[in-house]
């Protein structure tokens, strides 16, 4: 009875010494990258859909944050009102393809870098 109760309990201390690194692994897997999202865009209906959906809310963040500040971050971003999302997702898609080299970063903070470069406000 002793030894099973030792057992469980380095067991028990295994796997909370486990827990802790599986954790952090998984919360890095969480966030998209350049690199995931042009996987997402290329992949099956539903990954092209999830695909769209982030590039939209990233598109509308900076809409947004525009709308209340005049600039996204210090620079200002002119996104025509007429444009489909799809549209911006080819825009998105191609910017990724021609720089493979920064697909490593977040796919936000990349989305934002290839709407900058396709809409700049024009004084």
């Amino acid at each position: 009875m002793k030894r099973s109760l030792g057992v469980c309990g380095v067991l028990a201390l295994c796997l909370s010494l486990a827990a802790p690194s599986a954790a952090q692994e998984s919360a890095s897997e969480t966030f998209e990258t350049g690199r995931t999202l042009l996987q997402k865009c290329g992949g099956d209906a539903a990954s092209q859909s999830r695909c769209l959906s982030y590039i939209e809310g990233v598109a509308d963040a900076m809409r947004l944050e525009q709308a209340y500040r005049r600039t996204f971050f210090g620079a200002r971003v002119c996104i025509n009102q007429n444009i489909l999302s799809r549209e911006i997702k080819d825009i998105v898609v191609r910017w990724l393809k021609d720089h493979p080299d920064r697909q490593r970063y977040p796919a936000s903070q990349l989305i934002a870098q290839a709407v900058f470069k396709a809409f700049p406000c024009v004084r």
